[in-house]
């Protein structure tokens, strides 16, 4: 086996692909995935960040 190149083969990726098209749910337009990618964002952000964002005056 030293030296020699692996070479990949057609089936590989066909076989990984078939796997995933079962996860595929929904074909959304660029406008609409971005709109969804920044709408979880600011998701993310006012509830993982709302202290350091607005932080609360305790002192």
């Amino acid at each position: 086996m030293a030296g020699r190149c692996w070479k990949p083969e057609i089936w590989h990726g066909i076989w990984i692909a078939g796997l995933v098209q079962g996860l595929i749910h929904d074909v959304p337009t660029v406008a609409e995935l971005i709109d969804r990618i920044i709408a979880e964002a600011a998701g993310l952000i006012s509830d993982r960040l709302a202290g350091v964002l607005n932080p609360t005056k305790e002192n």
